[in-house]
């Protein structure tokens, strides 16, 4: 066979950037509630959908998004239009202030308006939409009430203070069980009527947030949610070991153009004991807020600051993570010393990082398990008992693990 001159072949080979996202972690969560038309979200922000909504569904439909500082959010809610919102802004401003992403559960149900959020087939759509979220701060910017689009007075602050609470309490069962902590804001108009809103919100694993600040920048920022601020501020990408954050400085950007005669507006009155202040300076140009304080209404109210409430929560969740590798193992004694390294192994990064140590302040935390003969239910039992520091606070975990069924955690602090 004849064979020619070899020829030269030129390949030429191209890498091309992947169109999907990089993963993120959801660390926090914007929920808002929009009319069910034929606009959707998701059809605009395809790239950005996490699920997509049941666009069949007869009640509440649900839009999860998860939103970065790349995407455009014209299609969000805002403040145009017949039912403005504060959704858009919220996440603008979560992103400003360090949140890398921001999911975004869009509740869509028909004859709503966006303030309606303590209605039954609401909290009954998110106490389903939000345990796929697990450990997030979940924020409601439009639950006090109607986006204040205009100048004046709220108006009926104890009916917005009463719906407040009724939202807190329906929330608070799902941010337990999803180790969750909620961020809702209290406009000054309602610092009177703390009572009432404290009916439903009182010891919930709830934060209140509230802006402090004096002429022009209150004009400019006033009317946003101080909670999304402080949400994003909590979920920068470097907040691995929980830190405070109070005094930490956060940006909020340019916020609303306003008249030169709002900078003679009155100074804002400081916030309740249990509400967080955000406080807005003008002698930084109005730009930047400064986090006054971080309580929670967690029994006892005011006693659990947000870093040591997360804190905890994360604890509860990695150790009930490792006790459900054991619901279909045999219970006998070397389970139980199984279930004891477990437990050590999920917790070894919080005493390595000096958050968690022995229940007298020092030392190691003390892990124990055995098994529990009961012959009608026997079980593998285990026990943890720390504290959690800088907050001294004293930890105790029960873990109990029936064969077949799900893990049981109890924990006190």
């Amino acid at each position: 066979m004849a064979t020619g001159m070899p020829r030269r072949v030129q390949v030429q080979v191209g890498v091309r950037r992947s169109a999907a996202r990089a993963p993120v972690e959801p660390r926090m969560c914007v929920v808002g509630l929009a009319p069910r038309t034929g606009r959707w979200v998701s059809d605009r922000l395809p790239s950005a959908v996490v699920r997509a909504p049941n666009r069949d569904a007869d009640g509440v439909a649900v839009e999860h998004l998860r939103l970065g500082p790349q995407d455009e959010l014209g299609a969000v809610p805002g403040l145009m239009g017949g039912q403005p919102s504060l959704v858009r802004d919220a996440v603008q401003l979560a992103l400003l202030a360090g949140a890398p992403a921001v999911d975004l559960l869009l509740l869509r149900a028909p004859g709503l308006a966006p303030h309606q959020l303590d209605r039954p087939e609401v909290l009954a759509a998110l106490g389903s939409a939000l345990p796929a979220l697990p450990g997030v701060m979940v924020v409601v910017p439009d639950a006090s009430g109607p986006a204040p689009v205009r100048e004046g007075p709220l108006s009926d602050p104890e009916g917005r203070a009463l719906r407040l609470g009724r939202l807190a309490a329906g929330l608070g069962p799902t941010l337990r069980e999803a180790w969750q902590v909620g961020f809702l804001d209290v406009p000054p108009a309602l610092f009177g009527q703390m009572p009432a809103l404290l009916g439903g919100a009182a010891g919930q694993d709830l934060c209140l947030w509230a802006w402090q600040g004096e002429g022009a920048v209150v004009a400019r920022h006033g009317w946003r949610s101080a909670a999304a601020a402080a949400a994003g501020l909590v979920a920068r990408a470097d907040d691995d070991l929980f830190l405070a954050k109070t005094r930490r400085s956060l940006p909020v950007g340019a916020g609303r153009e306003v008249r030169a005669r709002a900078a003679a507006r009155a100074a804002l009155p400081a916030p309740p004991g249990l509400v967080n202040a955000l406080h807005l300076d003008a002698a930084d140009g109005g730009d930047l807020a400064r986090v006054g304080g971080e309580l929670s209404l967690r029994a006892p109210a005011g006693e659990w600051g947000l870093a040591a409430l997360r804190t905890v929560k994360l604890i509860h969740q990695r150790v009930l993570l490792a006790a459900e590798e054991f619901v279909f193992r045999p219970v006998h004694e070397a389970e139980a010393f199984a279930l004891t390294a477990a437990l050590d192994i999920v917790l070894r990064p919080f005493v390595s990082a000096g958050l968690l140590v022995g229940p007298g302040g020092d030392g190691a935390p003390e892990v124990f398990a055995s098994v529990d003969r009961d012959a009608s239910r026997p079980a593998l039992v285990a026990e943890l008992a720390a504290s959690v520091r800088p907050w001294a606070r004293g930890l105790r975990v029960r873990v109990g693990v029936d064969p077949g069924e799900a893990a049981r955690v109890e924990v006190s602090a």
